[in-house]
């Protein structure tokens, strides 16, 4: 597999993980130094995988159902590192209230080629639209 195709892998298994809830192969996908940026969506930023993984353990407990939609790639590979984004739509359900949650945007991504392959050096969540509740039509009766 070329480089771009494993980074692009890497965006995918990010995806996966974290739609299955998968929170030890999520975090693997970081280096150790690796920051994870969600303050442009209105949290905060999180250094090194145990803050990481703190915060991907919160939204476990928060969340019944996560879906990420990842599109529009784009990955410039210099050697052993890369940078790159992809867009995103992220959809969720809170386990408290069942309340339905969606947020457009971009990752704005670094990458580190690492002895186990290709890892977030550092991944910021860019938002396009609001976060937002989703709107169910109200239903209708005959």
């Amino acid at each position: 597999m070329d480089d771009v195709a494993a980074i692009v892998r890497l965006t995918h298994d990010y995806a996966l993980y974290n739609d299955t809830f998968r929170v030890d192969d999520l975090v693997e996908l970081f280096t150790e130094d690796a920051f994870f940026d969600m303050a442009p969506a209105g949290l905060e930023r999180y250094e090194g995988r145990a803050a990481i993984r703190d915060f991907f353990e919160r939204e476990k407990r928060a969340l019944s159902h996560v879906m990420h939609l990842t599109s529009n790639h784009r990955v410039d590979v210099d050697g052993d590192t890369a940078t790159g984004t992809a867009y995103y739509l992220a959809m969720g359900i809170t386990r408290r209230g069942g309340r339905e949650n969606q947020a457009r945007g971009y990752y704005d991504d670094r990458y580190a080629r690492t002895p186990e392959g290709w890892r977030f050096a550092s991944r910021r969540s860019c938002l396009l639209l609001p976060w937002e509740p989703i709107r169910r039509p109200a239903a209708t009766t005959s």
